[in-house]
């Protein structure tokens, strides 16, 4: 049965499956892998613009030493991480990939940017009938 746009038994490897997830997904992902190496949560974001370009990427930082981002913060989370790349007064003009469901801190601010889509990664179960 296929999920969202992916046929998932269609796909015959993790080569073939990393492949068809596409740019912002795998930057999302590896950006997840390297908040979970840091001891952080392991989520991971990427914002593209108009043309599908990755623009900025991050991750959750919450167990990450200070670097002058939000790191270290109970504010560090992969969304805003990417949010707070986003200069003051521009306006995001694609969408924002995230590895998890945004928490009831993350969702308003991504709202409140007003990117253009709102892509998160979900397990099978929590796909809609």
């Amino acid at each position: 049965m296929p999920v969202g746009p992916y046929d998932v038994e269609a796909m015959e490897s993790a080569p073939v499956a990393w492949a068809v997830l596409g740019e912002p997904w795998q930057v999302a992902v590896g950006q997840a892998w390297e908040s979970w190496v840091a001891g952080s949560a392991g989520v991971g974001a990427a914002l593209i613009d108009a043309e599908g370009a990755v623009v900025a990427q991050g991750r959750n930082r919450m167990a990450e030493a200070s670097d002058g981002r939000l790191s270290g913060t109970v504010m560090a989370h992969a969304e805003m991480d990417v949010l707070a790349q986003v200069a003051l007064g521009t306006r995001p003009t694609g969408a924002l990939y995230t590895t998890f469901e945004p928490c009831l801190m993350c969702a308003p601010t991504i709202v409140t940017s007003r990117t253009r889509g709102r892509p998160m990664a979900r397990t099978r179960s929590s796909t809609p009938a």
